[in-house]
């Protein structure tokens, strides 16, 4: 394909979690190199049948396609309409079109790509380094990867600035308070709902739940997990946080204390993504983003990761 039919330099495919860094590898890029990530071009495509636009984009208007691959991609529906698009065009030209970026290292490499195909491991690279090799695949394809002049850096930083800035003035409003407990909800529904669930399935795995208002509390085999949305002001977010506590039981038979006694806690502040999506940050996580469905599944791996271990140990022979 001549270069001159390519309308995007960079197309991503990706996990609706992994959202957030697609937009920021494309921003990175977008001041010297045409990007594409479907969230970005909303307005552009309004109206338009997304298979169509999926398939169009991958198969044969981007130039590189990368994939920002986790267990689970090609497995929703629009990864597995871009996996098909992907898949169509490798067969009819190949892979060399196709990057992949592995975010999570206990994902296995699926059978279907070549051997020789390179992958990126997010981990070890991080953003800058991905951002990197994907200007250099770039430069071997042809295209000018130059650094961009003053006024592109400075078009590109005011819109980074203004992006920022209104998130901020949102947040710091008291528009966001309905918003950030209509959110804190959505976290309590999920893991009330997923553990009864959980409880009612699994016999080894029967929960004790307990609700309020502003907090779940579940237990078991001897751990407490406890949520709880700490509202400080009235009219103000600030210094308010989203709890989540991991708590043991002291097991010692001998021991007068049978207290609880922390083993992992989290505090989270209510946050928008760069696509403008409502969730939660903790700076002690790389500052990455949790929708809301994200964290409650969050806090409940912490809880039955915690328990699996010691239950199995317990029956270990």
């Amino acid at each position: 394909m001549e270069s001159s039919s390519f309308k995007y330099d960079v197309a991503f495919s990706f996990l609706q979690k992994d959202e957030e860094l697609a937009i920021t590898l494309s921003q990175q890029l977008s001041t010297r190199l045409t990007t594409f990530v479907y969230s970005e071009k909303q307005a552009e495509l309004a109206g338009r049948d997304g298979e169509i636009t999926f398939n169009h984009v991958l198969a044969s208007e981007a130039r590189l396609v990368i994939v920002l691959f986790r267990p689970g991609w090609g497995e929703t529906k629009w990864t597995r309409i871009e996996q098909t698009a992907i898949r169509n065009r490798g067969y009819q030209e190949g892979y060399e079109f196709v990057l992949f970026v592995v975010l999570d290292e206990s994902a296995s490499i699926p059978e279907w790509i070549p051997k020789h195909q390179i992958w990126y491991n997010f981990n070890r690279f991080g953003i800058d380094g991905i951002s990197a090799s994907i200007e250099n695949k770039l430069a071997t394809m042809g295209v000018d990867t130059r650094e961009p002049c003053l006024e592109e850096k400075a078009a590109g930083l005011n819109r980074q600035l203004i992006g920022a800035r209104t998130r901020k003035e949102f947040l710091e409003s008291d528009k966001a308070i309905p918003v950030a407990h209509g959110q804190a909800t959505i976290v309590y529904d999920r893991i009330w709902k997923a553990a009864e669930n959980i409880s009612k399935q699994n016999a080894e795995l029967r929960c004790e739940l307990t609700r309020e208002l502003s907090a779940v509390c579940i237990r078991l085999w001897g751990f407490r997990l406890f949520v709880h949305w700490d509202v400080k002001y009235m009219n103000s977010l600030n210094d308010s946080s989203f709890h989540i506590w991991l708590s043991e039981r002291n097991r010692d038979p001998f021991a007068f204390d049978t207290q609880y006694h922390y083993i992992e806690r989290y505090e989270f502040d209510f946050s928008m993504s760069l696509s403008d999506d409502y969730g939660w940050r903790n700076r002690s996580l790389n500052d990455r983003f949790y929708s809301s469905t994200e964290l409650a599944d969050f806090a409940l791996r912490l809880l039955f990761d915690h328990v699996g271990s010691f239950r199995l140990n317990q029956l270990r022979l």
